[in-house]
C-alpha cells in the first residue's frame, strides 16, 4: 500500500501523505505509471519463416501521470508550490513510499504541470517522463570480499586460561559470499578496491553467472608508472551506462580500463542468489574490495 509521494528538487522536498491530505492541502486523486513499463519486443519475419523470429526486447521509459485536488485554504500558494516542486521541463527525483520500502526515480522530468482553476475544486494534472524504466530501492545493497575476515567485536573474553579460542579473523584466499538481488533486474556493481601493499592479478567472479573480470597487474603497473603500493584505491564501475575504472593515488585519478582484457565481461548481479568470489595473486592479504549495487524494481 503506497503511504506517500514526493518531489525532490534543489535539496528541498514535497512529500504527500495520501491519508491526510490536511497536512499539505493537496489531495492526490490517482497515480498513474508505477507499475512495471512497457516493453519493445523486436521481430524479424523472412520468406522461411513461419511467423517471426525473435530478435532483441527492451524497456521503454517510464511514463507517470498524478491527479491533485488543491484542497487548502489558499489554492494559489498551492498551485505555486507545484510549480516550484514540479517545473515544466525540469528534473526531479520522484519517489514512492510504501509500508515495506521507499523507491525513487533519479531522474523524472516534468512534462506538463497545468492547473484546472475554474474547476469547481480546483485541481492539477502533472505528468512526468522518465528515462529510466525501472525504481531503485532508496537503500543500497553492499557487501565485503576481503583476504581477513574479521572474528570478534568488542566485548569478549577468551573462557580458558590455556587454550586459545578466539579468533581475530579468519585469513581466506578465495573469500566467497552468496549475495540476494531481491529487485527484478540484473544490475552493474560500485567496486572500491583498497591496497594494504603489492599484489598481482586480481579477478572478481559471479560464478552464478559464469561471468569473470580480471585486472592485468603488469599492464595497471605501466599505466600508473610504478607498482601497486600501500593506499592505493581502484574504482569498478559495472553499471550499465557507467562503464569505468580507475586507479586514484594521493588524490591522482588514471583511467586504467587497458588494464582489462579485451572482451572482458562487466561482471554483474543477476536476479536471485548470486555467488561472488574474489583471487589475487599470489593471495588477498594485501587486498579490501567493498561492493555497492543498486537494487532495481520493475514497479512499485
Amino acid at each position: 500500500m503506497i503511504t506517500h509521494i514526493y518531489s525532490e528538487i534543489d535539496g528541498e522536498r514535497l512529500s504527500l501523505e495520501l491519508r491526510r491530505p490536511e497536512l499539505s492541502g493537496l489531495t492526490v486523486l490517482s497515480v498513474t505509471g508505477l507499475g512495471a513499463a512497457e516493453g519493445t519486443i523486436n521481430t524479424l519475419a523472412g520468406p522461411n519463416i513461419r511467423g517471426a523470429r525473435f530478435n532483441s526486447a527492451q524497456h521503454r521509459q517510464r511514463n507517470i501521470e498524478i491527479q491533485l485536488a488543491t484542497t487548502g485554504d489558499f489554492p494559489e500558494d498551492l498551485r505555486e508550490k507545484l510549480y516550484k516542486f514540479f517545473p515544466v521541463t525540469g528534473k526531479i527525483t520522484f519517489g514512492v513510499t510504501t509500508k515495506t520500502r521507499t523507491s525513487i526515480v533519479d531522474a523524472a522530468y516534468i512534462e506538463t504541470n497545468e492547473a484546472n482553476i475554474f474547476a469547481k475544486i480546483s485541481n492539477q494534472s502533472i505528468t512526468l517522463v522518465c528515462p529510466s524504466a525501472f525504481f531503485r530501492d532508496l537503500i543500497r545493497g553492499s557487501f565485503e570480499l576481503s583476504g581477513v575476515e574479521a572474528g570478534f567485536v568488542f566485548p569478549f573474553s577468551n573462557d580458558s586460561l590455556t587454550e586459545n579460542l578466539l579468533d581475530f579473523g579468519t585469513i581466506s584466499k578465495t573469500p566467497q559470499k552468496f549475495i540476494t538481488n531481491v529487485g527484478g533486474v540484473d544490475v552493474g556493481f560500485r567496486i572500491t578496491i583498497n591496497f594494504l601493499g603489492p599484489t598481482g592479478d586480481i579477478s572478481i567472479y559471479n560464478n552464478s553467472m559464469n561471468e569473470t573480470m580480471t585486472i592485468d597487474m603488469d599492464i595497471l603497473t605501466g599505466l600508473i608508472g610504478g607498482p601497486i603500493v600501500e593506499g592505493d584505491i581502484v574504482f569498478i564501475s559495472t553499471v550499465i551506462g557507467d562503464k569505468h575504472i580507475y586507479h586514484i593515488r594521493n588524490g591522482v585519478v588514471t583511467n586504467i580500463i587497458n588494464a582489462l582484457p579485451i572482451y572482458t565481461p562487466w561482471v554483474r548481479l543477476g536476479k536471485g542468489v548470486n555467488e561472488m568470489t574474489m583471487t589475487s595473486i599470489p593471495d588477498m592479504n594485501n587486498v579490501q574490495a567493498i561492493f555497492e549495487y543498486d537494487v532495481l524494481r520493475l514497479g512499485v
